[in-house]
């Protein structure tokens, strides 16, 4: 009989764990939906904003879920103009993020990065290419160790290379101005030595940056 109700209160326990989990996950998506304008995207289906707690978020446009969890965000080319929001980084268990833009002068996520997207320890997957972000914050990237693909289009003022060193896990790597008409503004200096530690890159593109300098001879 105690075995029993050990065993149903564990079960309670796990249930409203899950259940605050997948929660978090949902109000950190609806703070995401209302500051980029969630009614104005060209597609929001399935979004029930506000809602009401216990609404389950799996299937909403663009959100996957894997074990009680959201695991995926693809929100990409959606007619949104804004910052990308600081309630990202609440979405602690994800591990794919897509909020690619088409690039050029169409509508795109502008400005800094939040710092708060340092928080997705479970990142490996980020794709923030085609947009205009500065080069602030981009620095928060480097805490994201997990990371395999990174897709980032660098605007105007990064003066130089983030340091990403500790991205060691790095498969794919794209640094490439969008527009070629912008070449050489999105980025000013040198290839890093660092990246030479990247020893799992298969794929590395950095077209139109305005990289100077010579190649480092670690890279080999």
């Amino acid at each position: 009989m105690k075995k029993c109700l050990l065993g149903l209160l564990c079960l309670f326990i796990s249930i409203q764990l899950f259940g605050q989990s997948l929660e978090s996950d949902r109000l950190a998506l609806i703070a995401f939906y209302q500051a980029t304008g969630g009614n104005n995207w060209y597609d929001n289906t399935g979004w029930v904003v506000p809602g009401n707690p216990g609404d389950n978020p799996c299937g909403w446009f663009g959100v996957t879920c894997e074990s009680g969890r959201v695991t995926k965000l693809v929100i990409k080319d959606n007619d949104i103009v804004a910052p990308i929001p600081a309630a990202v980084g609440g979405l602690s268990a994800l591990k794919h993020l897509d909020l690619s833009g088409p690039g050029g002068e169409f509508l795109y996520f502008y400005g800094d990065l939040p710092v708060e997207l340092g928080n997705l320890s479970n990142l490996e997957y980020l794709d923030l290419s085609g947009n205009q972000l500065t080069g602030v914050n981009v620095s928060v990237i480097n805490n994201l160790t997990k990371l395999k693909h990174l897709s980032l289009s660098p605007y105007h003022n990064w003066s130089a290379l983030p340091s990403f060193a500790n991205l060691v896990n790095l498969e794919y790597l794209r640094l490439a101005v969008e527009d070629a008409a912008m070449q050489g503004e999105g980025m000013v200096g040198a290839i890093p030595a660092y990246m030479g530690n990247f020893t799992k890159l298969k794929t590395l593109i950095m077209r139109h940056g305005g990289v100077t300098g010579t190649i480092p001879s670690s890279l080999g």
